[in-house]
C-alpha cells in the first residue's frame, strides 16, 4: 500500500547496507545528508554564526558536510569535534574536506550562536548520555539559539519513542529516506519539532524490499471516506446508529457521539436509555431519535427496535455490572459495535471475559488507562507503542485504537496505522465522545472498521486544527459538515 512508511532503526541499517551493495558509496550518502540538511537550514533559517556539533559516527559526517556548505555560504560557521577518535575512513574525510575558514572550537557555545546544529548521535543509540556529553546537551538545551538535529536529537532512542535525559529538543530534525519510531511516537516526536524527509540517493524502490513497522495515518489510506450520498439515498440507505446513553446526569457524552454520527453522514441515529435520561434529551435533541427504554429491559430489545448497522457503547454509561451485561449482548449480535470509556473500564477486574466475546467487527477505542486496565501484561515494558497496540489487537482479535497525542491503530491480521495529524487542543472533556461517534458515523454506512478508525482519527485531528484556541466538544460536530466539504472537493489543508 503506498504512503508513509515507518521501519525500524534495525531495518533502517539494513536498507543502507543494501544500498551500499548496489553501488552507494557511503561518503556518498553522506554527502547527500549533510548537503540536504544544509538546503533546509537554507529555506528556514536567515544567515547568522553557526555552531556544529560532531560526534564520531557517520552523524558526525553529516555534520562536516553541513559546515562546509554554510561556510561556502557565507555563514560564520564554527565546529565542535564530540569525539576523541574518529574511525570512520568516510567520516574522517569529510573532516579532512573542511575549509580553513571553519573554525575549529571547544565545546563552549557563544552568545552570539544564531543557530546550532547536532550531528552528534543519530537513531542507534542505545543507552542515556552521560559524562561530559551530558553537559553539553544540557547547554546546548539552555541556550537561546535555534537547533537543527540530524536523523534524531542526540539522546532520543529511535524505536523506543521515549526520551531518556539529557536529550537535545531541536526546533527541527532532517531524517533520511524513511521516518523511525522515534518520528512518530511521543514523547521523542515533539523532541523533534518539525521534520523534514530527504532523500540521500538510496536506489528507487529499494525500501520496498523491507517491511515497515507502521504506516502514517493520511488521506490516501481511506480514498473512499468521504463518500457523497447516491441520488436515490434515503435517511434508512445512508446507515442507522445506535448509541447507548447513561443516567439522566450523564447524557452528554452520549449525545455528543450522537451528534458527531449524525454530522458524518449517518442517516438515522437513535439514542437509546432509561426514559429519565431521555427525558434530559428531549431538552437537547432534534435530529436524533430518542428511545426509551425500561429498566432491566434485555438491551436486545432495542436492536429488534431499530436494527442499527453499527452500535456505540460506554461513553458515561457507568461502571458496572448492567455495563457488563449490556455489552456481552450486544456483541452476541455481531453486528459492528463500538465499544469506549465505560464499556472497557466496566470489565477491569477480568478482562478475559470482554476480550473474548469481542468478533471481528468491534472497533475498542481505549487511552492509556483503559488499555492498562484491558492489557496489563502489555505496558511500556513490553514494547513501544506500536508493538503494543499490534499485540493487544492479535489477543482480542478485533480493531483497536489507543488514544493520544500519537494514536496508534491496529486490526487483528497485524495492520498498524500511527496518526500524526492532531492538535494539542484536543485535550478537553468529551473530545474521546465526539471521535466516537465520528467513527461510528462512518461504519453505519457501510465503511470498514479499520477505514473508518484511520479516517475519522485523521479528521478529529483536522477539526482540532482547524478550531484550535478555545475549543470544546460541542464545538466539533457542528465543524464537521465544513470539513467534509472540502475533503470531497478534494481541497488541500
Amino acid at each position: 500500500m503506498s504512503g508513509v512508511k515507518v521501519f525500524s532503526t534495525a531495518t533502517c541499517y539494513q536498507a543502507d547496507r543494501a544500498a551500499t551493495e548496489r553501488g552507494c558509496l557511503g561518503i556518498d550518502l553522506m554527502e547527500a545528508a549533510g548537503s540536504g540538511i544544509a538546503e533546509h537550514i537554507f529555506s528556514e533559517f536567515s544567515p547568522c554564526p553557526v555552531q556544529v556539533f560532531c560526534g564520531p559516527g557517520a552523524n558526525g559526517g553529516d555534520g562536516y558536510v553541513v559546515a562546509r556548505h554554510l561556510y561556502e555560504a557565507g555563514w560564520p560557521v564554527f565546529l565542535t569535534v564530540c569525539a576523541k577518535t574518529v574511525t570512520a575512513t568516510d567520516v574522517d574525510k569529510m573532516a579532512q574536506a573542511l575549509p580553513s575558514g571553519v573554525s575549529i572550537t571547544g565545546t563552549e557555545i557563544s552568545r552570539s550562536i544564531g543557530l546550532i546544529v547536532d550531528c552528534i548521535f543519530g537513531a542507534g543509540l542505545k543507552r542515556p548520555i552521560s559524562g561530559e556529553l551530558a553537559e553539553l546537551v544540557n547547554h546546548i538545551n539552555a541556550h537561546p539559539a535555534k537547533v537543527v538535529s540530524a536523523d534524531l536529537p542526540s539522546g532520543v532512542f529511535g524505536d523506543s519513542g521515549k526520551v531518556r535525559p539529557p536529550a537535545v529538543k531541536a526546533d527541527m530534525t532532517v531524517t533520511f529516506e524513511c521516518l523511525k519510531p522515534a518520528h512518530v511516537l511521543e514523547p521523542a516526536r515533539n523532541q523533534c519539532g518539525k521534520i523534514k524527509v530527504i532523500n540521500i540517493g538510496f536506489p528507487d524502490g529499494l525500501l520496498d524490499n523491507f517491511d515497515p513497522v507502521a504506516m502514517v495515518n493520511q488521506r490516501n489510506l481511506w480514498p473512499e471516506i468521504p463518500k457523497a450520498p447516491e441520488a436515490v439515498a434515503h435517511k434508512h440507505s445512508r446507515g442507522r446508529l445506535l448509541v447507548m446513553c447513561g443516567e439522566p446526569l450523564n447524557t452528554g457524552a452520549a449525545r455528543l457521539a450522537a451528534r458527531a454520527g449524525l454530522r458524518m453522514g449517518a442517516g438515522w441515529v437513535t439514542l437509546a436509555g432509561f426514559k429519565e435520561s431521555m427525558q434530559v434529551c428531549a431538552a437537547h435533541e432534534t435530529s436524533v431519535v430518542l428511545l426509551a427504554r425500561d429498566r432491566g429491559e434485555p438491551v436486545s430489545s432495542l436492536l429488534q427496535a431499530q436494527n442499527p448497522d453499527c452500535i456505540i457503547i460506554g461513553p458515561a454509561g457507568g461502571v458496572g455490572e448492567d455495563m457488563r451485561r449490556d455489552v456481552l449482548e450486544l456483541l452476541a449480535h455481531n453486528k459492528p459495535t463500538i465499544l469506549d470509556a465505560d464499556a472497557l473500564s466496566s470489565f477491569a477486574d477480568d478482562p478475559d471475559i470482554l476480550l473474548n466475546a469481542c468478533h471481528s467487527n468491534t472497533v475498542l477505542l481505549p487511552h492509556e488507562g483503559e488499555f492498562a486496565r484491558l492489557f496489563g501484561q502489555l505496558g511500556s515494558e513490553f514494547g513501544n507503542k506500536i508493538e503494543r497496540v499490534q499485540a493487544a489487537a492479535r489477543i482480542v482479535g478485533c480493531t483497536l485504537l489507543l488514544k493520544g497525542a500519537d494514536s496508534v491503530m491496529a486490526t487483528a491480521n497485524g495492520r498498524i496505522v500511527v496518526n500524526t495529524h492532531t492538535s494539542s487542543w484536543l485535550a478537553s472533556l468529551g473530545s474521546g465522545d465526539v471521535l466516537a461517534g465520528m467513527v461510528a458515523g462512518l461504519m453505519a454506512q457501510g465503511h470498514r472498521g479499520f477505514e473508518a478508525l484511520c479516517a475519522a482519527v485523521w479528521m478529529h485531528g483536522e477539526l482540532g486544527r482547524r478550531l484550535g484556541p478555545g475549543l470544546i466538544a460541542e464545538d466539533m460536530p457542528k465543524a464537521i459538515p465544513l470539513m467534509l466539504r472540502n475533503l470531497l472537493l478534494k481541497n488541500d489543508f
